[in-house]
C-alpha cells in the first residue's frame, strides 16, 4: 500500500485538535478527535492511548476504540521486550507488520488476532524529552509502513500535555 499524505486533511484535523486542547476541554473528546484523525489519514481497526508510568513500569489505558475488549483504566505491567525498548525506552515508533511480529511483542496476541488485527504501529508520546505514553494503531496485515511515521508522530504529539 502506498501512503500519500493529504496535507489539507492533516491540517484540518490538527486545527480541530489544537482548538479543543487550547480550550482545556474534555480529554476524552480530544482523544476521540485524535482517533478520527488517525482513522481518516492512516486507518485502524483498533486504537488505544496508553499512559506510561516509568517509576512503576506500568501502562494504563486511558482511551480505547474498543472498550469491551480493551477497557479504560486497564493496567499492563511492562515486560522486557523489543517493543518496550523501542517505544518506551528509546522513544521510537514500532511497526509490527504481521501476526508473528505481534505475537513476539504482545501477550494478548490471540485477542488481537481474533479482532482481525495483524499489524501494529505504536507511537511514543514524548513530553519534555520523556516518553509518557503511546498511541497504538492496529489493522490488517502489512497496513502500516515507514511512510506513515512522520504523520503519526505529528498527530500523537498533539496530546502529549494530556498525559498526566
Amino acid at each position: 500500500m502506498t501512503f500519500v499524505i493529504n496535507q489539507e486533511l492533516l491540517d484540518k484535523h490538527i486545527l480541530k485538535i489544537d482548538q479543543l486542547v487550547s480550550l482545556n476541554n474534555n480529554d476524552f473528546k480530544i482523544f476521540e478527535l485524535l482517533e478520527n484523525a488517525f482513522q481518516e489519514i492512516i486507518g485502524h481497526k483498533l486504537f488505544t492511548v496508553l499512559r506510561y508510568d516509568k517509576s512503576s513500569l506500568e501502562l494504563e489505558r486511558i482511551y480505547s476504540s474498543n472498550t469491551s475488549n480493551y477497557p479504560l483504566n486497564g493496567i499492563k505491567k511492562l515486560t522486557n521486550t523489543d517493543w518496550s525498548k523501542i517505544v518506551l525506552v528509546d522513544g521510537n515508533v514500532y511497526i509490527g507488520y504481521n501476526s508473528n511480529d505481534i505475537k513476539l511483542s504482545f501477550p494478548d496476541y490471540e485477542l488481537i488476532e481474533r479482532l482481525g488485527c495483524r499489524s501494529v504501529m505504536n507511537i511514543p508520546i514524548i513530553l519534555e524529552g520523556n516518553v509518557v505514553g503511546s498511541v497504538n494503531l492496529l489493522n490488517k496485515e502489512n497496513w502500516y509502513n515507514e511512510h506513515q511515521v512522520q504523520v503519526a508522530k505529528i498527530l500523537s504529539s498533539k496530546v502529549a500535555n494530556l498525559i498526566k
